[in-house]
C-alpha cells in the first residue's frame, strides 16, 4: 500500500498533463475561428542547383533516306592523254595477178620541138599541158564569155570589162588581170600561150604569160587579123584556128609567129570548133551542120547534118560530139563517115560541150544548169544548177568549170 501510495503524486502529474491535452485538442475548432485569412504567397525562393545530368538514352531508329538533289554542274574537260605508240606495221599482202595487155593506141599527131606527140585523148582534152591534179572554186568580172586552162590557172575572158582575168584554182581567187583594147571574147591555151579573140576588132591576140611564184605576169606579144567576128578559137598542136562568124570562114595562122596559112570557106554561121588530130570540125549554126575540113590543107571531107542551130562541138578521142541549141539535144558523130551514133536530150539551149576524160558536159544556157552525160552510150549522169545563162565550160584535169555571163561568176564543179 505504501508503494502505491508514494507513486501517486507522479500518477496524478501524469493524467493532469493528459487532460490538458485533451482540453487543448477540443479548445482547437474555436481557436480556428478566431484566425484571419491566409495571407499571399511570397515569392518563389531561387532555384536549386541543376541536379548531375543523366545517362545518355540509347540512339534512335535512322530515319527514311531524303529525295536526290539535282545534279551538279559538269567539270571542266580534262586534258587530252598523250598519243599511244604506234602499232606494229602489219604483213604485206601477196600481189595480185597482172591484167591483160590493152591494145595499141594510135599514134599522136607530131609534136612541136622538144615535145613529145600528143596521145588523141590529150587533144580531145584540149590538154596542152603537163597535167597536174588541181581543184577548186569561184568568181569573176563582168560577163564571162568563154574560159581555158593553163596546166596551172584558170583564165577568164570578160567581155565587157575588156580584161583576162587569171583564177587560181586552189581558192578561186583572181590573182591578176590583163586589161585588153578590145572586147575579149574566146581563148585557147597552146602550152606556152593564150590565144584570145576579139570579136569587136575582128583579131586574135597571143598572150605571153610569164609566171613567178604562181601569179601570171601577162603580156601581149602580139595581135594578128582573122576573118569577122571570131567567135571561137582553136590549137590543133602547131597552128590556131578561128572561126569567123560573120563571113562565113576559118583562119589558120602558124602558132609559133601568127604567120597567116590561109582562109578557107566554112558554113553559116561557124561558131564552133574541134580537133580530132587530122581534121578540123566545124559547127555552123545556120546551117544546121558540121563540116569536117582536112587541118594540112582545109579541104573540106564532109558535111553532116546534125540538127537545129549546132553551137559547139568537142572530141572525146574516138567520137565527135555536137549541140544543137535548136533542137535541146546533143548528137555523137563517127569521125570516119560523119553517122549519128546517137543522139541525146538535154537541157534547154545546150552552147558548151566539153570532156573531162570520161563524161561529157553540156552548159544549158537557158536552163541554168548543165548536164552530164556517158561517153560511151550517152546516158544521163546527172544534171547540176549553175548561175545564171552559162555559155563556156572547161575541164581542168580535176572538176569542170562553167562561166556564167550573167552572174559575172564561174561555177565548179
Amino acid at each position: 500500500m505504501r508503494s502505491i501510495s508514494a507513486r501517486w503524486p507522479i500518477l496524478a502529474l501524469a493524467l493532469a498533463a493528459v487532460l490538458g491535452l485533451a482540453q487543448i485538442s477540443s479548445a482547437a475548432p474555436q481557436l480556428d475561428l478566431l484566425r484571419g485569412p491566409t495571407g499571399p504567397t511570397g515569392p518563389a525562393g531561387p532555384g536549386g542547383p541543376a541536379g548531375p545530368a543523366g545517362a545518355p538514352g540509347k540512339p534512335g531508329d535512322p530515319g527514311a533516306a531524303g529525295l536526290a538533289g539535282p545534279p551538279g554542274l559538269a567539270g571542266p574537260t580534262g586534258l587530252p592523254g598523250i598519243q599511244g605508240i604506234p602499232g606494229p606495221l602489219g604483213p604485206i599482202g601477196p600481189s595480185g595477178s597482172t591484167g591483160p595487155r590493152g591494145e595499141r593506141g594510135a599514134a599522136g599527131v607530131s609534136g612541136r620541138d622538144g615535145r613529145h606527140a600528143p596521145t588523141l585523148r590529150q587533144i580531145a582534152l584540149q590538154r596542152w599541158y603537163q597535167v597536174s591534179a588541181l581543184g577548186a572554186q569561184f568568181s569573176v568580172g563582168p560577163r564571162p564569155k568563154s574560159v581555158a586552162f593553163d596546166g596551172s590557172s584558170l583564165w577568164v575572158a570578160n567581155e565587157l570589162g575588156g580584161h583576162l582575168a587569171q583564177v587560181r584554182v586552189s581558192d578561186g581567187v583572181v590573182v591578176s588581170q590583163l586589161e585588153l583594147n578590145a572586147s575579149p571574147f574566146a581563148i585557147a591555151f597552146d602550152g606556152d600561150h593564150l590565144w584570145v579573140t576579139s570579136a569587136k576588132d575582128n583579131t586574135v591576140a597571143k598572150i605571153r604569160l610569164g609566171y613567178a611564184a604562181g601569179v601570171a605576169s601577162p603580156q601581149v606579144a602580139g595581135t594578128f587579123s582573122v576573118g569577122s567576128s571570131p567567135l571561137a578559137v582553136l590549137y590543133d598542136g602547131a597552128h590556131v584556128w578561128t572561126a569567123n562568124f560573120t563571113d562565113n570562114t576559118v583562119t589558120k595562122l602558124r602558132a609559133a609567129d601568127g604567120a597567116h596559112l590561109g582562109t578557107f570557106p566554112a558554113g553559116a554561121g561557124p561558131m564552133a570548133l574541134a580537133f580530132d588530130g587530122l581534121h578540123l570540125w566545124i559547127a555552123n549554126e545556120f546551117d544546121g551542120n558540121v563540116i569536117k575540113l582536112r587541118a594540112t590543107d582545109g579541104a573540106v571531107r564532109g558535111v553532116f547534118a546534125v540538127g537545129s542551130r549546132p553551137s559547139s562541138v568537142v572530141f572525146d578521142g574516138s567520137s565527135v560530139w555536137v549541140a544543137a541549141k535548136g533542137d535541146n539535144i546533143v548528137a555523137k558523130l563517127n569521125p570516119e563517115d560523119g553517122a549519128v551514133l546517137g543522139t541525146y536530150a538535154v537541157g534547154d539551149t545546150p552552147s558548151a560541150l566539153t570532156f573531162d576524160g570520161r563524161s561529157i558536159w553540156v552548159a544549158n544556157s537557158a536552163g541554168n544548169s548543165v548536164t552530164k552525160l556517158r561517153v560511151e552510150d550517152g546516158l544521163l549522169e546527172g544534171t547540176y544548177t549553175t548561175g545564171q545563162v552559162p555559155v563556156a565550160v572547161c575541164f581542168d584535169g580535176a572538176n569542170v568549170w562553167v562561166t556564167n555571163q550573167a552572174s559575172d561568176t564561174l561555177s565548179k564543179f
